[in-house]
């Protein structure tokens, strides 16, 4: 399996000059860089860096442009040596100055990032300019990502799209899961989910684990195909296996609720451990409840409250909403009604349908707030919009009262 490292390193390798022009003579140092490359082909299939780096340090010394490639990315990483991001990015400014097309679109990312260069928009999207119109398959959908997304260009959903298109038609995973997003979401184009099911398909099939949870999501919510739960966690196991954190989550979630068999808390956790440990702040939020509640684990409120306080200081919407329910429950956090309608309100700011239940709940009985029915309203009906399952109730209830 490859990973998603060696998948950037070797998304475009164009031929280099030691074999470019078949038939023709050769020297002895084309030959010898000939068979260096035929060695690193099966290494880096392999993940041997130990053994990669002499014999990309070899090509450099030949002005291999793949050597230098392989040099900046094992830098880039810490693969082998230790990490130093500056003499990655000076390997891939030499490969770069003899238009070799990943070292470009490598190149464009160290100024994007500031990886020990000044960051700058304008050069980054200028070098995966470069390399795009060279066929490089890795550059064409970061400018596509950079236009959807205004990041050094103005918004230009159009743009994005004919970038991921010739990405897609080489087979780019990524360019395939952005053009289902853009389906999916109706940028600049007509909202399509089958369409949108049909890119994520692809990409999933390309082994891109966002896709994987995508389809997922699709089919446990009933997004352009019927809800089937059977389904949806086959493709969430999938994604998470494949390291998608927002897949790891709901399979979690899966195992917690029991939503197919009963109830699995040891494998919840488990799930919820490794979102955690990929970055995941859901999952870690998750594991703080559990040790609160002492469900299935030794019950350690310390624990589950640091937990939780550190997801929420992460802007994890789940976190701030139960780090909100503990403050206004008052049972392991004195009690501070003023502190859990904030975080309230900035889960509901997240996008979290429940918050804004609450908030509509705290502004219809005063609770941190002063009493506002109109507040209360606005609040429920987002909710509603959101998709709060209990919102719809409570909005009646309110304007039955009034």
């Amino acid at each position: 399996m490859e990973s998603l490292a060696l998948l950037l390193l070797l998304a475009s390798v164009p031929e280099s000059p030691a074999n470019a022009i078949e038939g023709a003579p050769i020297s002895e140092q084309q030959s010898q860089a000939k068979e260096i490359l035929g060695q690193i082909d099966a290494l880096e299939d392999a993940e041997d860096w130990s053994k990669l780096l002499p014999l990309y340090r070899q090509l450099a010394d030949m002005g291999e442009p793949r050597g230098y490639q392989g040099l900046g990315f094992v830098y880039s990483e810490g693969f082998s040596v230790k990490v130093d991001r500056k003499i990655g990015c000076e390997w891939f400014q030499k490969g770069a100055n003899v238009k070799y097309p990943p070292s470009l679109t490598s190149l464009g990312l160290c100024y994007e990032n500031g990886d020990s260069l000044t960051k700058d928009l304008g050069k980054a999207n200028a070098y995966y300019l470069e390399a795009a119109e060279l066929e490089d398959n890795r550059a064409m959908p970061f400018l596509g990502m950079n236009y959807r997304s205004a990041i050094g260009f103005e918004k230009h959903y159009q743009k994005a799209r004919y970038w991921f298109e010739k990405a897609d038609a080489k087979d780019n995973a990524k360019a395939a899961y952005y053009i289902g997003i853009m389906y999916q979401d109706g940028e600049g184009v007509e909202k399509d989910l089958s369409r949108a099911l049909l890119y994520y398909s692809k990409a999933a099939a390309l082994g891109d684990a966002d896709s994987m949870f995508e389809i997922g999501a699709m089919n446990e919510f009933g997004k352009g195909l019927p809800s089937n739960l059977d389904v949806a966690f086959i493709w969430y196991k999938l994604g998470a296996e494949k390291g998608n954190v927002s897949a790891m989550n709901n399979l979690a979630s899966f195992y917690l609720e029991g939503l197919l068999s009963e109830k699995d808390i040891p494998a919840a956790i488990q799930w919820f451990q490794k979102a955690t440990d990929a970055g995941g702040y859901y999952g870690q939020a998750n594991l703080g409840v559990l040790y609160i509640k002492g469900e299935h684990v030794k019950k350690d409120v310390r624990k589950g409250l640091q937990l939780i306080e550190q997801a929420a200081a992460n802007d994890s919407g789940f976190a701030m909403e139960e780090l909100g329910i503990l403050y206004e429950d008052g049972t392991y956090l004195e009690r501070d009604r003023g502190k859990s309608t904030e975080l309230f309100r900035r889960a509901a700011a997240a996008g979290s349908a429940r918050a804004m239940r609450f908030l509509g709940i705290n502004y219809r009985d005063g609770i941190g707030v002063l009493r506002d029915n109109v507040a209360a309203r606005e609040w429920l009906t987002r909710a509603v919009e959101a998709g709060d399952s209990e919102a719809p109730d409570l909005l009646k209830a309110l304007d039955s009262i009034e």
